[in-house]
């Protein structure tokens, strides 16, 4: 259902991929901190322990990243909704319930649904989608020892569909805004992925890999070299 707390932790699971999202850029791990992403759904078999949105770039002088889930150790540098609302966070984590983690099919969430085109017909994609927004800019939440925090405010969309080869598949479509508050600071040799603990079934034995073509496209992927139950 539609929640009311700061940090918002949702299972997504309208087809076969069954994974928790929260409201400050991270997806894939459990309330117990432990793997929360699954396919096919209610099989147990696990495939991510953690990920998240990481951007890194210069702001200034200053080499800066910052992360939706520390793939070393857990934790994570954003904060829900716009970086005006961090201070009342701090004090009072209900205190702006709408820096939720809106879900379409519920129904609470679906009447004041966020994401609409430039008529206000809401926007939805897939079977299910969910939205929310969050940032950068609360020095108290940083996990690496950075002196400057990167003042981005990330949109993040996600959609899937219960159909086809569709329901083995959920998309993640993010909108980065560098929100510096003086205006005047470019970031410069900006790098954006997610950082992802994808662990099938036994840890210790996965292997990555890295697909190009051509420059066009990346295809970034996880195997188990051995055959688990």
């Amino acid at each position: 259902t539609g929640g009311q707390r700061l940090h918002e932790l949702e299972k997504v699971e309208i087809n076969q991929v069954e994974i928790y999202i929260n409201n400050y850029g991270e997806h894939g791990q459990s309330p117990a901190h432990t793997a929360g992403c699954w396919w096919p759904k209610g099989s147990a078999n696990a495939y991510i322990f953690g990920a998240g949105l990481w951007v890194a770039g210069v702001l200034g002088i200053d080499s800066i990243c910052v992360n939706g889930y520390n793939t070393v150790g857990s934790g994570d540098e954003f904060m829900p909704g716009p970086w005006e609302h961090n201070a009342d966070h701090l004090i009072d984590p209900q205190s702006h319930p709408e820096d939720r983690l809106y879900v379409s099919t519920v129904p609470e969430d679906f009447a004041v649904w966020p994401l609409v085109d430039s008529i206000g017909n809401k926007i939805v994609i897939g079977d299910q989608d969910t939205w929310c927004l969050f940032n950068s800019h609360e020095k108290t939440r940083q996990v690496l020892p950075d002196t400057v925090t990167f003042p981005l405010t990330v949109t993040r969309h996600t959609f899937a569909w219960n159909r086809g080869l569709l329901e083995n598949m959920l998309f993640f479509e993010y909108i980065i805004e560098n929100t510096d508050t003086a205006g005047t600071d470019t970031i410069r040799h900006m790098y954006v992925g997610i950082g992802c603990d994808m662990d099938i079934g036994n840890a210790e034995d996965d292997l990555v890999g890295l697909e190009r073509l051509g420059g066009q496209w990346s295809l970034g992927y996880t195997l188990s070299p051995t055959q688990e139950a």
